[in-house]
């Protein structure tokens, strides 16, 4: 049975197109045919040990050569990679990777929401999703998706005509690393006004050598794993939009849920949730900051979500390009 959830989105979005970088701030209404009973019921593979991390969450760990990306058809003959090398990214009209570090927090949620804040990158039209590939990850507070409602890491891909899923909900994304797994919940989250925020690195880049895309993620940078690039054929050669922001999806009541710390942003980084050192990749496998005039905000529902882009943040350097976002939700339209 398909669940068709009406959907409200805030996205910050870098576009590459003639020669401007575009930010969008967005709240729109559609229709998501999630497939709930194949995405998320996870595939179960004999666990070869299981262990409790310090958060309590129970893990099974299955041979990583056996893990349920890897049922895949595409990915027959795969051969899993560990990666410790640096991004290839690529200037210009094709981007090769996003980076930034954003504020954690937790909201409130009923059982029918979700809100994230996330980056991601995107190949192909938007006005034919069949024929996009996305690739998306952040954090999120879901309980339909996560069985609870702490703040976790997530990931998401889609591949066009109806395929991908969340984390490792359905053969694709491929886990590298043993201990972290892609729904890793966060200790510790910011609170509103305090002097302390807490933040979140992310990162999502192609390897040159293998057409792969990678996920990085945490203050001390952690490899997640990949998307393969089968999965995904229209990124093998890059990126035409990158992006960086929020996705509330409301209830069935039209209901959205908070989004980033819940308020407004008021030029306050302390009161909003943000994004600081945005970056997309360049030919040199670096990341590379947006040029001051090339961005520009929009958002039609302020009430609900807003962005305010570099104001928020303060005047510290640190934080490079910085743009705080989020809002309350509730009847958005």
């Amino acid at each position: 049975m398909a669940l068709k959830l009406p959907t409200s989105w805030l996205i910050i979005l870098l576009i590459y197109s003639t020669f401007k970088i575009l930010v969008v701030s967005t709240s729109i209404s559609i229709e998501e045919d999630l497939e709930l009973e194949r995405q998320l019921k996870i595939l179960n593979k004999p666990p070869i040990t299981t262990f409790q991390t310090e958060e309590g969450d129970i893990i099974d760990c299955i041979d990583i050569n056996k893990q349920p990306a890897l049922d895949n058809p595409l990915l027959k003959n795969h051969k899993i990679q560990v990666k410790r090398v640096a991004v290839g990214m690529k200037e210009g009209p094709t981007f090769y990777g996003a980076y930034g570090q954003v504020s954690v927090y937790n909201i409130s949620v009923n059982d029918q929401q979700f809100s994230s804040a996330n980056l991601w990158v995107q190949n192909g039209p938007t006005d034919h999703p069949d024929q996009m590939n996305v690739i998306t990850a952040g954090w999120a507070v879901s309980s339909f998706l996560n069985g609870d409602t702490r703040t976790r890491l997530f990931a998401h891909w889609w591949g066009g005509n109806s395929s991908g899923c969340f984390n490792i909900q359905c053969p694709g994304f491929v886990l590298s690393n043993p201990e972290i797994g892609v729904d890793y919940p966060f200790t510790h989250v910011s609170t509103y006004g305090s002097r302390h925020q807490y933040f979140t690195m992310l990162a999502i880049y192609r390897d040159r050598k293998t057409g792969n895309w990678w996920l990085a993620a945490f203050i001390e940078p952690t490899y997640i794993g990949y998307w393969p690039k089968e999965i995904i054929p229209k990124l093998i050669n890059g990126a035409n939009r990158v992006g960086w922001g929020g996705i509330a999806i409301t209830d069935k009541d039209g209901n959205g849920p908070p989004m980033g710390s819940g308020h407004l942003p008021d030029n306050n980084y302390k009161h909003s949730c943000y994004f600081k050192r945005i970056q997309f990749g360049n030919d040199q496998d670096k990341f590379q900051t947006p040029a001051d005039n090339a961005t520009y905000q929009y958002a039609d529902c302020p009430r609900c979500y807003d962005v305010l882009d570099k104001k928020g943040c303060g005047h510290y350097k640190s934080m490079h390009y910085c743009f705080t976002f989020g809002g309350p939700g509730g009847k958005c339209g």
